[in-house]
């Protein structure tokens, strides 16, 4: 959990040095009537502020979580208001952003920073890709902080009236403790699968099945040991049953990425170091794999990307990459009439851009900046919308920041529908 809380903190107080930075800019440019106009400066000063204010009460719950002891998954709940909020405001400013060229052209260095710092923090809150984890999270919920709550009332009211004898308080309690034990175990598992990557894919299929066999069969055996003398617990036994029910059939709708070590990558693991490799969270690595997929997959001017190229990953956000490579792939890139020139504006590196025009979806973009001689710096990703200009705060950071981080999961659909072949047996495993 600290190694959680930590990256989390980092990651939001990077956040706020960038926009503090974009709102130091902001209030030093004055208004011109043409290219800077009032409502638009204020439309983008009321969109820092409630980002600003989003992310102060974030570092606030964070502050709570550490001092409360909460776990992973109460916490992703816990912070849902927050980052609907901080996603709401950085909706807006995308927005207000889009409205004026000007906007784009004077804040764009600020404003491109302002969004990795904000990919970050979606990755470092919500690392997990699991399709579904939030809802089996929500669901633990109504057992943890109203039926656990509803018992633990229920049994110091009738301990004090005495309406039940040592005895009967002790059965009831090995009960009630056998049942929260199964419920833990579903919260730990999840715990498990909301912070690491899994690469087990036969272990943990094993403990999906397990954990929910053993929250039911424990409800059963509570129901069944109902005397009549614990008449007054069995709506909460009841209610219990019906949540464990939900969480299990939660658990057998998850879909969970199963990724290759380091080692597994084969001539990938040329284009990573090991330790930036095994420090990112399930969705940046999720994007990395897809998008060096569709790399391994393409050729330029009649060469692969990847092979021969040089190509060293040094930053991974939810939706892209940014590597060093030979000049040589931009140069086979311009003789391929495969790829078409793009805008690279609201990129990091400006020089120029090439996008893949071959698939209706799933084409790789990359911009580029010259460095070293012989040498580029390259953001990649993989159009999912089809749109042919960034957009700063998109739909993928917002649904990230809202629980829905489905879009590597659309790419991959999309990459398998074009038969390229996932990088070192990554699959996706549904109990």
């Amino acid at each position: 959990m600290a190694t959680f809380t930590d990256r989390a903190s980092i990651a939001l107080f990077q956040f706020n040095v960038r926009l503090t930075e974009f709102s130091t800019r902001l209030d030093a440019s004055p208004v011109d009537a043409t290219r800077l106009p009032k409502k638009a400066l204020a439309d983008l000063r009321d969109a820092v502020g409630r980002a600003g204010d989003a992310a102060a009460a974030i570092g606030r719950s964070f502050v709570l979580i550490d001092q409360t002891a909460l776990d992973i998954v109460d916490m992703q709940v816990r912070l849902q208001g927050e980052t609907a909020r901080l996603a709401s405001a950085l909706r807006d400013l995308g927005e207000a952003v889009e409205k004026q060229h000007f906007i784009r052209v004077t804040f764009e260095d600020a404003l491109v920073a302002l969004d990795e710092a904000a990919e970050l923090v979606a990755a470092a809150v919500f690392p997990s890709a699991v399709q579904g984890l939030r809802d089996v999270n929500v669901k633990l919920w109504d057992f943890e902080k109203i039926q656990w709550k509803r018992y633990t009332d229920l049994l110091t009211t009738v301990v004090q009236s005495r309406k039940i004898t040592s005895a009967q308080q002790l059965a009831i309690q090995r009960l009630a403790d056998d049942v929260a034990a199964a419920f833990a175990d579903v919260n730990t598992l999840l715990n498990e699968l909301a912070e690491s990557r899994a690469s087990d894919a036969a272990a943990l299929r094993k403990r999906l099945q397990q954990a929910p066999e053993k929250l039911m069969r424990e409800l059963a055996k509570a129901e069944a040991r109902m005397r009549p003398e614990f008449g007054m617990f069995a709506p909460i036994i009841k209610a219990s049953g019906k949540i464990a029910d939900e969480v299990a059939r939660l658990l057998r709708k998850l879909v969970i990425p199963i990724y290759p070590t380091h080692a597994k990558l084969a001539d990938c693991a040329e284009c990573i170091d090991a330790a930036l490799y095994d420090s990112l969270s399930g969705v940046q690595m999720f994007a990395l794999l897809n998008i060096l997929a569709r790399m391994q997959a393409t050729t330029a001017a009649g060469k692969p990307l990847v092979a021969g190229r040089h190509v060293r990953v040094v930053e991974v956000f939810p939706d892209r990459i940014y590597f060093e490579a030979d000049h040589s792939l931009i140069v086979d890139m311009g003789r391929d009439a495969a790829f078409k020139s793009a805008p690279a504006s609201l990129h990091k590196f400006r020089d120029g851009s090439f996008k893949q025009s071959v698939f209706s979806r799933g084409n790789l973009q990359v911009c580029f900046a010259a460095r070293e001689p012989g040498r580029v710096i390259v953001d990649a990703d993989i159009d999912l919308y089809r749109g042919t200009v960034r957009h700063l705060f998109g739909e993928v950071l917002v649904n990230h920041l809202t629980g829905n981080t489905t879009s590597q999961f659309s790419v991959r659909e999309i990459l398998e529908s074009q038969q390229v072949a996932a990088i070192g047996g990554f699959n996706l495993l549904a109990v």
